[in-house]
């Protein structure tokens, strides 16, 4: 008689069997490791690919934290009480994995997507808000998940497709629940809920990371900081903004190569270089040459417009104040040339300096006023106009962190005046928490439990 040969699926190379679970779903995988003690040890420790492309499918939204420093901001703000992207130890979780074990950081985000709709119902309650806003990032997509409800394939998922940004996602998601008639009170208490922590989330995630730029010693850019701004406003796609400046950064080397060839050297004279980023700064609009970019201009018609200090925002309208315009201008030289610009802080206008270590020559530039090269006189002439004394030490740059401070200020005044105007009274409530952003007022919250009870972060304002 004849036997029969049965095939085990235990037997099969490592590689086919690896391809067979790729067309698994997460459910399938669980059930499979299960079965036998071989297969609870392929899926948990040699799929590590496989659970990442599960975890990026499931997690769409809780992406923020840029590539560059996020290992460095998650170390460093566990470290000075900050619980940046998530404790190190939750005693109802248990222990945090090592990150890129794609597993076991699988079964913690379920476990926390868990937590998350019991927290949402007693929001009230300060233990839970803070234990959500320890969470931030985490569980963004939960909280968009069961605000939608039963919709969330249809319409949060098809957005996540098509790559949209949160802040956009966001407004989406409440125009949904808005059309969710008749609510119950449970569906109304939700979300609300969600709304509340969704509109706070980049609020924290931006002061974490902000309290990292400042204080730890980390190598930053200029775009960092301004970056960090835009995430308090919902903003998190940071990855449109560098993708940007390295777009411009391009148009400006290709520009100056078809104009003046290969550089002799490792790079252009400077004043050309300037010269070239004239045209991107408002020169093209004024002699109607066509360079194939939007020129970016100083928007003098509405100038107290809070987005006018907003990088993403200048970055896609083109137009802003001074200040906004020099840390887009700067990056752009730095990244296309390595050159490192200086920005020069003159009483009432930002403008731009060329060290003296790269020309012997004071050269200024005015990216406000469509890139305009200025002399160490014109810029006497422009504090002038403000009826105040000129000083040498005036043209003296400042720091990254003082344009960032700067940057703070100007928001803070726009949102006041608006108060003032009587035309938002909300503005009150960003107007408040952006003031925790200022140096004099930073030592006031040495972690997240203190500022967390403060006016404009607590869960009651």
């Amino acid at each position: 008689m004849t036997e029969v040969a049965f095939l085990s699926i235990s037997t099969l190379p490592p590689d086919v069997q690896h391809v067979m679970l790729r067309h698994l779903d997460v459910a399938s995988m669980f059930r499979l490791l299960l079965t036998c003690r071989q297969y609870h040890t392929i899926i948990s420790t040699d799929c590590n690919k496989i659970w990442k492309n599960h975890h990026d499918l499931r997690w769409t939204y809780g992406k923020f934290r840029p590539k560059r420093h996020r290992d460095q901001i998650i170390t460093w703000s566990r470290e000075n009480g900050w619980a940046a992207h998530r404790p190190a130890m939750d005693p109802q979780l248990g222990q945090v994995e090592d990150a890129g074990d794609w597993f076991h950081e699988y079964i913690y985000r379920s476990k926390v997507d868990m937590s998350v709709l019991p927290n949402l119902i007693n929001l009230s309650s300060r233990d839970c808000w803070s234990k959500l806003v320890r969470y931030g990032e985490d569980i963004i997509d939960k909280v968009l998940a069961v605000m939608v409800g039963e919709r969330v394939d249809d319409d949060l998922k098809s957005i996540a497709r098509r790559g949209e940004n949160f802040s956009d996602v966001f407004n989406k998601v409440i125009g949904i629940t808005e059309m969710s008639e008749p609510l119950t009170i449970h569906q109304d208490l939700v979300i609300r809920s969600g709304r509340k922590f969704l509109s706070h989330v980049g609020r924290y995630i931006a002061y974490q990371e902000w309290r990292f730029l400042i204080e730890s010693d980390v190598d930053t850019l200029i775009e960092d900081g301004a970056i960090t701004i835009s995430k308090f406003y919902c903003y998190q796609d940071h990855e449109y903004i560098f993708s940007q400046l390295d777009l411009l950064a391009n148009w400006l080397q290709k520009r100056l190569k078809q104009r003046l060839g290969e550089p002799a050297q490792s790079t252009y004279p400077i004043r050309d270089i300037l010269i070239e980023m004239g045209y991107l700064f408002g020169a093209s609009a004024l002699f109607g040459e066509d360079l194939g970019e939007i020129p970016f201009l100083g928007n003098s018609h509405d100038y107290y417009n809070p987005t006018n200090s907003l990088i993403h925002h200048v970055l896609k309208k083109r137009t802003g104040i001074p200040i906004t315009l020099a840390v887009i201008y700067t990056a752009v030289v730095r990244r296309a040339f390595d050159i490192e610009l200086d920005i020069i802080g003159l009483p009432g206008h930002i403008v731009i300096g060329v060290p003296q270590r790269i020309s012997a020559e004071r050269i200024f530039v005015d990216p406000f006023n469509g890139g305009r090269i200025l002399t160490y006189d014109a810029c006497r002439q422009l504090v002038s106009r403000y009826n105040i004394t000129f000083r040498e030490d005036m043209v003296n740059p400042i720091s990254q962190k003082e344009v960032w401070q700067r940057m703070i200020r100007n928001l803070i005044t726009v949102h006041t005046m608006q108060v003032m105007d009587d035309r938002h009274t909300s503005d009150w409530n960003v107007a408040v928490p952006l003031s925790s952003f200022l140096k004099d007022e930073m030592h006031n919250f040495s972690n997240l439990d203190e500022l967390l009870l403060s006016r404009g972060w607590c869960y009651e304002d």
